[in-house]
């Protein structure tokens, strides 16, 4: 079974670190040699050290620190440590515009040892990216992956790869109730909240809940629903909302979206107050998602965001725009319905639809289901990623040298 090598030069804390760090967490689990390339004292190294002290497995921390703007010497850290502590592929997650390896196992001539190089791009590519300094920049790589047919065409438009480099490896999240299982004690406290009473309240009363669950950000498009439910508010009484989100860590830019955002939810709190909520995001929203009867996710652009997921993962249908790699996920007919970014006329008409089709959204949930089980398992994901490990990695290279590395 090939060993594993993460590297994430990011201190953010959204879907795409999530992801990586639950991959790395379920491939130790599952007996994999795993470690993680990170910034020191980033939320991951964080949550990599809890893991590690709350079981006896160990994801080895093999770098503390390294530059944000990777230097040539960093790059060539990575593959000399990688290669003295024996791992067989390096797993590079791609976000905004860091460059991979930049050349550098063609500039250094590697030998056979050196590790298989397969680069995971989360973040949309809005730029073409494919002239000869790009070219040499993101050299080195063996296989490229994607989540999905519109992920391969963005990769294939925007980076340096031919079609055969590219594998499609969706993404998965936990089923429910295994969910519940893993938070125990969280949920219970959960349930017994005012919040999650009240939504409890709403379904009992049949009344119809839409629920937004995203960071509080100007591209995620909270503005436009709240734009979209002010009159649906008024003309449906059986319309409700949820908000579950706070501003995107120290960055002034969300904080005065969220008050953008507050100037419009407040006065509508005012009038409908036993029919909007707005609370602070969870660790354990899946309490107040399974409430919900549709997700609204107006995003200006979105790469694949992991909520439509666990949206799915209930039977949950969702609206959202026809951007990024959404299409992929919500799919007409089957897991939802696709509008317009940025406009809060066809988020209104979408959501005004379907209260006076109720029978829509109720025919959406079988095949929600059965796309979840289908495609975003953890277990079936996880066979996936073995399978691309095991195929890339070159035969008979063996661990070597493992007293270089250091557990967090």
């Amino acid at each position: 079974m090939a060993s594993v090598l993460h590297i994430f030069n990011s201190d953010s804390w959204g879907g795409a670190e999530i992801y990586a760090l639950e991959l790395a967490k379920r491939q130790a689990i599952a007996g994999i040699r795993v470690g993680f390339w990170g910034l020191k004292e980033s939320k991951i190294h964080h949550e990599i050290r809890e893991f590690n002290s709350k079981t006896k497995l160990q994801i080895h921390w093999i770098a503390e620190s390294y530059p944000r703007k990777w230097s040539f010497s960093s790059r060539k850290k990575i593959l000399t440590t990688a290669t003295a502590n024996g791992f067989q592929i390096l797993h590079l997650h791609l976000v905004k515009n860091s460059y991979p390896l930049a050349g550098i196992k063609k500039a250094l001539r590697c030998s056979p040892d050196e590790p298989t190089a397969i680069l995971h791009v989360h973040m949309w590519q809005k730029h073409p990216r494919k002239d000869p300094v790009h070219r040499f920049l993101f050299s080195g790589i063996d296989k490229v992956v994607g989540a999905g047919p519109l992920a391969r065409e963005n990769i294939l438009k925007s980076l340096p790869y031919r079609n055969a480099q590219i594998v499609e490896v969706s993404y998965a999240v936990e089923e429910p109730m295994t969910e519940s299982k893993i938070l125990n004690g969280a949920n219970n406290i959960a349930k017994q909240s005012e919040d999650l009473k009240i939504l409890s309240d709403w379904k009992a009363a049949r009344k119809k809940v839409f629920g937004y669950f995203a960071r509080v950000d100007r591209q995620k498009g909270l503005k436009e629903f709240l734009e979209a439910s002010s009159g649906l508010l008024k003309e449906s009484p059986d319309f409700c909302v949820v908000i579950v989100g706070d501003p995107t860590r120290n960055e002034q830019e969300a904080l005065d979206y969220e008050n953008e955002c507050r100037l419009l939810f407040d006065p509508l709190k005012e009038q409908f107050e036993d029919r909007l909520i707005w609370t602070a995001a969870t660790p354990n929203f899946m309490a107040l998602l399974e409430q919900v009867d549709v997700l609204v996710a107006p995003s200006y652009h979105e790469s694949y965001a992991l909520i439509f997921l666990h949206a799915f993962s209930f039977g949950i249908p969702a609206i959202s725009t026809n951007s990024g790699g959404t299409p992929d996920l919500v799919m007409p007919l089957k897991t939802g319905w696709l509008i317009e970014p940025r406009s809060s006329k066809a988020l209104s008409h979408q959501i005004k639809n379907l209260l006076t089709s109720p029978n829509e959204i109720a025919a959406l949930k079988q095949s929600c289901l059965k796309i979840y089980h289908e495609r975003h398992r953890w277990q079936s994901v996880l066979a996936k990623w073995n399978s691309l490990y095991t195929n890339s990695s070159q035969i008979n290279k063996g661990f070597v040298n493992r007293s270089n590395s250091n557990n967090v």
